[in-house]
C-alpha cells in the first residue's frame, strides 16, 4: 500500500519500500527512516503519534516499527516487535499503542492488553479525541463504540450500512459526531455516543453511476471532508452543515487515489501512486474550492515518488457479501430423498 500522514509540521509518505518524512519549517527537511532489510514487503498501516515525536508502522510481515525523533532532529528506530495477525490500523493513544487486526480484536502493545475481542474482521480504527471512546467498524456492516480503555463497556452501536463500513473518521468541530462510509456506496454522519443516524449520502446518483462505488477513505478538516471511492479518479469533496451533508466539488486526477490526508495548513495531500507523472498531488483551499498547489516540498519528493510506483493496490471485493443460489441442489437433494423414499414403498408392497 501507499500511505501519506500529516501531523504538524511533518509529513510522511510511505511506499513499499521506505518511509520519508518531511520537517516544513523556513526549510524542507527529508528523513528517510531505517527499516529493516527484512522488511521488504510494504506496510499494512501507519501513523504518527498526536505530538509526531514517534511514528508507527506495520509491515505485512506482521511487524510492529516505531521511530522516536531524538533532540538533533534525527529519528531512530526505537522498538521492533512481531505481531501474531495482520493489522489494520495501529494508532497511538497518550502512552499507548493501539492496534487493530484482521481478527477484530483490539490490543494495547506496551502494557500487552486485550482491550476488545470481536467476531468480525476490523476494518478501522479511532479513539476520540477526548479519549473516552474506541470506535471500531467491520466487514459486518457494524460500528462499534465502547468506553475506552474499558472497552468490554459498549456505549453503542452505528447501524444502518448494508455492506462493510471501510472508514471511519471524527468531525473535528462536533466532538460527538462521526462519519462513515461503506462498500454500499453511502456516506453517513452520525451521533455516535448514542448510535443515532444523523444524515446519509448516497454517492451513486452524484457521480450519474447506478452501480455504489466503495468508500475508501474519509478524512476531514473543519466542515470539509475529502471522500476517496474505490477505482474511481474523482476526489469528492463533502461539505458538512449542522446534520446535513451535501456535494461541493469533483476532482478528477487522473488515477486512482490511494490515501489522502489534510496538513495542517489546510492542503490536501492525495497519493496516486500510478499516475503518470504525479504520483503525489497537493491541493490548496481558495475561494473557488480546492486548487492545485505547486510548493518546494513536491521537488524533494520526486525520490519518493518513484518509489510509490512499486506498490500494488489493496484488494477489497472479498469484503461484499458473498451470494450463493442452492435451490437447485435443494431440489436435487430433494428429488433423491422422495424417489428412495418411493423405492422403499414399492418393495414393501411387493
Amino acid at each position: 500500500m501507499a500511505l501519506v500522514r500529516c501531523v504538524n509540521n511533518r509529513i510522511a509518505l510511505i511506499s513499499k519500500k521506505c518511509i520519508t518524512i518531511y520537517e516544513i519549517n523556513d526549510t524542507v527537511t527529508a528523513h528517510s527512516l531505517e527499516i529493516p532489510a527484512s522488511e521488504d514487503n510494504g506496510f499494512s498501516c501507519a501513523n504518527f503519534s498526536p505530538c509526531s515525536s514517534q511514528f508507527v508502522a506495520v509491515t505485512d510481515n506482521k511487524d510492529l516499527l516505531v521511530w522516536q525523533r531524538n533532540d538533533s532532529g534525527l529519528w531512530q528506530l526505537l522498538l521492533r516487535r512481531k505481531l501474531p495477525r495482520k493489522c489494520v490500523q495501529v494508532q497511538v493513544v497518550g502512552e499507548r499503542i493501539l492496534v487493530a487486526d484482521r481478527a477484530g480484536d483490539v490490543y494495547s502493545l506496551m502494557d500487552e492488553q486485550l482491550l476488545l475481542g470481536r467476531l468480525s474482521m476490523a476494518l478501522d480504527l479511532v479513539v476520540s479525541s477526548d479519549e473516552q471512546y474506541l470506535i471500531i467498524c467491520d466487514r459486518d456492516e457494524k460500528i462499534q463504540v465502547s468506553h475506552f480503555p474499558n472497552c468490554y463497556s459498549i456505549a453503542s452501536f452505528c447501524l444502518g450500512h448494508t455492506q462493510f463500513v471501510s472508514c471511519v473518521a471524527l468531525v473535528p468541530h462536533s466532538p460527538d459526531q462521526l462519519l462513515s462510509g461503506s462498500g454500499d456506496g453511502s456516506v453517513r454522519l452520525w451521533r455516535y455516543t448514542e448510535g443515532i443516524p444523523l444524515a446519509c449520502l448516497a454517492l451513486a446518483p452524484l457521480l450519474e453511476r447506478e452501480d455504489p462505488p466503495a468508500v475508501l477513505k474519509l478524512c476531514c478538516h473543519g466542515q470539509f471532508v475529502v471522500c476517496l471511492l474505490e477505482r474511481n479518479c474523482e476526489v469528492l469533496l463533502l461539505k458538512l452543515e449542522g446534520t446535513s451533508i451535501s456535494l461541493q466539488q469533483k476532482m478528477d486526477i487522473g488515477s486512482y487515489p490511494w490515501d489522502a490526508a489534510w496538513d495542517d495548513g489546510g492542503r490536501l495531500w492525495v497519493v496516486a501512486p500510478h499516475h503518470p507523472s504525479h504520483p503525489i498531488k497537493v491541493f490548496e483551499s481558495t475561494s473557488l474550492g480546492l486548487c492545485p498547489w505547486e510548493g518546494e516540498v513536491l521537488l524533494q519528493m520526486a525520490e519518493a515518488c518513484a518509489s510509490l510506483r512499486e506498490c500494488q493496490p489493496q484488494d477489497r471485493s472479498h469484503l461484499y457479501k458473498q451470494w450463493f443460489d442452492n435451490v437447485q441442489g435443494y431440489l436435487k437433494k430433494k428429488r433423491h430423498r422422495e424417489e428412495s423414499r418411493a423405492a422403499r414403498k414399492r418393495a414393501r408392497i411387493q
